[in-house]
């Protein structure tokens, strides 16, 4: 699932892999097997693409939203995917971020 959200983050800002290799220092097949879920990155390598992607380590490893306490119920459909956890979690967080775009120009 991190690769899923390496690879998302990383096209969402049109960021290509050979500048993510550059600014990392991580070699492009590694990222490639990362973005694909095929290994795992070290914690010093989760750090670097973090860095690069501009976003916290939580958003990166998809921590930064609990899910843990939700119930989802999805008509014709009995379980979930893992990008069907992702895409609540995006949900959620486009909506935090509206909510304090809007609490800022109150200010």
């Amino acid at each position: 699932m991190i690769g899923y959200r390496i690879s998302k983050l990383r096209t969402e800002n049109r960021l290509s892999l050979d500048k993510m290799v550059t600014a990392t220092g991580i070699e492009r097949s590694i990222l490639i097997s990362f973005e694909l879920d095929e290994s795992k990155p070290s914690d010093g390598q989760l750090a670097s693409i973090a860095n690069f992607l501009n976003v916290s380590l939580e958003r990166l490893l998809g921590t930064d939203v609990d899910l843990s306490s939700c119930h989802f119920h999805f008509y014709g459909k009995s379980t979930l995917t893992d990008e069907d956890y992702e895409l609540a979690r995006d949900i959620i967080r486009m909506t935090r971020e509206k909510k304090r775009a809007a609490i800022s120009q109150l200010k």
